[in-house]
């Protein structure tokens, strides 16, 4: 049922269409609000299925990042003098970075990244045991390439240990976390790609 005040009584003043087309806005958007069922509940199942904590900040492509950009501000050393290559190259790769993490981040769900009580083998993980950390080096290496800073490629394999040793890390803990089960998905899915 409506609200007593719907639809708005004033129109705002504008161009011919502004107003008009203010007014539709607002007046679909209260028929969503209204029509909508129990507001509070719906927004607590999408909160549910979204954990902040469960996009991670890995340490070392972040300290990569902060490093090579302190260092390209004191001395500053280019990849090309021409970015325009890089750009097309790296917009692509940050975007797809991004497109890859949040893939990944959704296939997690609500689940607790930091003390898994199941392991995730759907989504990106159906193809990667590490999508996040694919995701995190496209974003770094389209960075570096929009950046146009040879600190950040100079870094990128200091990087890429550190990021392996963590990887490895963290799979032997899902392995005896796990067991079996780790192992057969160890088994049919790659590490990386």
């Amino acid at each position: 049922m409506l609200p007593r005040h719907y639809p708005p009584a004033s129109i705002p003043r504008g161009g011919p269409f502004q107003g008009w087309l203010a007014a539709r806005i607002r007046i679909r958007i209260k028929e969503i609000y209204w029509t909508s069922g129990n507001r509070r509940d719906k927004m607590r199942n999408r909160a549910d299925t979204w954990r902040w904590r469960n996009v991670p900040v890995p340490e070392a492509h972040v300290a990569g990042l902060v490093v090579g950009a302190s260092l390209h501000a004191f001395v500053p050393r280019q990849v090309t003098t021409n970015p325009q290559f890089l750009w097309i190259a790296g917009w692509p790769l940050i975007g797809a970075g991004i497109l890859l993490g949040a893939w990944a981040v959704g296939a997690v769900g609500n689940r607790d990244v930091e003390s898994p009580s199941e392991l995730v083998t759907t989504g990106p993980f159906a193809f990667s045991r590490n999508p996040l950390y694919i995701a995190w080096t496209a974003l770094y290496v389209g960075i570096a390439f929009v950046v146009n800073t040879a600190w950040l490629f100079i870094l990128l394999p200091v990087v890429l240990v550190a990021t392996h040793i963590t990887v490895r890390r963290e799979g032997r803990s899902l392995e005896k976390a796990f067991g079996d089960g780790y192992r057969e998905y160890k088994n049919d899915v790659r590490r990386y790609l």
